[in-house]
């Protein structure tokens, strides 16, 4: 994934987090998109494969989440 798609991925991620006040869902169809994006995001942030940039997004990401949990 370019560095220019994996931006726009995480901007979209975040406005759709932002509007909709949740995660993206698998199965709605025009979400699948962003959620693959998410969950991939995920398993490479724990298996320690994401840079120390993309990292540091995706724990922006989950502080998102979380604040809507609150």
């Amino acid at each position: 994934i370019s560095e220019v798609t994996w931006e726009e991925s995480y901007k979209s991620l975040e406005a759709f987090i932002t509007e909709h006040k949740r995660g993206p869902m698998p199965l709605k169809e025009n979400e699948k998109t962003l959620y693959e994006f998410f969950y991939s995001q995920r398993k490479l942030y724990h298996e320690k494969r994401l840079s120390e940039k993309y990292g540091n997004h995706f724990l922006d990401i989950l502080r998102l989440i979380n604040e809507l949990d609150s």
